[in-house]
């Protein structure tokens, strides 16, 4: 079985990459094998130019923060984030005022002494971050280390990884199946699918021009609508689906009767108005969720799979000029063409 195939990516010094994707994509074994646990079959790892291959870890000396902490639980504070020093030889004064300066840098002075478990699980992965960074490694690898946390304190730490990022300058190679995660950290993001690199690009790249349907899908949500082109003029196309005619900028020159598939955003989509050109179709609303600042509305359209549209809860009293629809009313759904991500697989 093959874990990861026809893999190439190049990293920039100083960037923050994401390797994202389901469970099974691949992603932790491309990390394993940067890291040097694991050895590829084929090809080559180099660093600033050089084959490093065939390298041990330790003659690597990449950083590592792993999902479980990996903390010396016999350890105190100090002695676990000074420890990669110790290892090579360093004299103590030098140990000291660099554990000292870490445990400032991850908001942990006066808990040198304290053991692990007397820690809370933010505050260890705030001491494994400052024993992987140390040693000013030439990059640090991080294998999900936030999916032990809970939401607030993934947010708290995700802050720090991005203040270190930038004032450190280090390179950082993040793994995680959470595309929330992924958006908000990442100077670029390669998503990854049945051991493949499937798109590699900024979060606004990847979410404005998804290259196929399962990136679409995978980052954020999107509406798929089917259908048959039946006429390009200039840089836009008009497809048939189901019984409308849709219209979508098209980004090559894509001849009539292809199947093709749009991709549409919704919170890109509007409920109501007067609009000019673009998309409009008719619907019933089949249910709505309220989330807080936006509430998602299910139209059902025929011919096309139920319309998902993501809109601002606020004003939403009766009578209000934005009032959400209310279920079983009919309602028109709009949207530019540029709105459309047209996908040929």
């Amino acid at each position: 079985m093959i874990a990861v195939e026809d893999f190439s990516i190049d990293i920039r010094r100083g960037e923050f990459l994401t390797l994202l994707g389901p469970s099974g994509s691949g992603k932790s074994t491309v990390l394993s094998m940067i890291a040097g646990f694991s050895r590829p079959d084929g090809g080559s790892i180099l660093l600033n130019g050089q084959d490093i291959t065939n390298w041990s870890p330790e003659k690597r000396a990449f950083g590592m923060v792993y999902q479980g902490y990996a903390l010396f639980p016999h350890m105190n504070v100090a002695e676990n984030i000074g420890f990669g020093l110790r290892m090579r030889g360093k004299p103590k004064a030098e140990i000291d005022e660099r554990v000292a300066s870490l445990l400032e840098r991850v908001r942990l002075e006066g808990f040198g002494k304290r053991l692990p478990r007397q820690l809370s699980g933010g505050q260890q992965q705030r001491v494994a971050l400052a024993r992987a960074i140390a040693f000013e490694p030439h990059l640090l690898l991080l294998d999900e280390p936030l999916s032990a946390l809970d939401r607030q304190l993934r947010a708290d730490v995700q802050r720090e990884l991005r203040d270190l990022n930038r004032d450190l300058g280090l390179t950082f190679i993040f793994i995680t199946h959470d595309q929330d995660e992924a958006m908000s950290l990442s100077d670029r993001v390669g998503v990854m699918t049945a051991g493949r690199l499937a798109q590699i690009g900024t979060p606004n790249e990847l979410y404005e021009h998804p290259a196929t349907r399962f990136i679409a899908g995978f980052l954020g949500r999107s509406n798929f609508m089917e259908g048959v082109v039946e006429e390009q003029r200039g840089g836009e196309i008009a497809v048939r689906a189901g019984a409308w005619r849709l219209v979508a900028n098209a980004p090559a020159n894509i001849p009539a009767g292809a199947s093709v598939t749009l991709a549409v955003r919704p919170e890109r989509i509007v409920i109501g108005g007067e609009h000019q050109g673009g998309n409009q179709i008719k619907g019933t609303v089949k249910s709505r969720i309220y989330l807080g600042s936006s509430t998602e509305i299910d139209v059902h359209v025929d011919g096309i799979d139920p319309v998902l549209v993501t809109t601002a809860s606020w004003p939403a009293g009766p009578g209000s000029a934005n009032a959400v629809p209310e279920p079983g009313q009919t309602v028109s759904v709009w949207w530019p063409a540029a709105a459309s991500t047209v996908l040929v697989e």
